[in-house]
């Protein structure tokens, strides 16, 4: 395979992989928000 379409296919796999990310990162948004109403941008605090 050529140079160009390596280089195409690794920018694919980046781009599916962020935007998979996001998505994931979106949906848990928007389920927190359908139940309690709020974003909580706030962490638990482990001792």
């Amino acid at each position: 395979m050529s140079e160009q379409f390596l280089y195409f296919l690794q920018q694919m796999f980046n781009g599916v992989t962020l935007g998979s990310t996001y998505a994931l990162i979106a949906i848990g948004y928007t389920m927190v928000y359908g139940i309690i109403g709020m974003i909580n941008f706030a962490h638990a605090r482990f001792t």
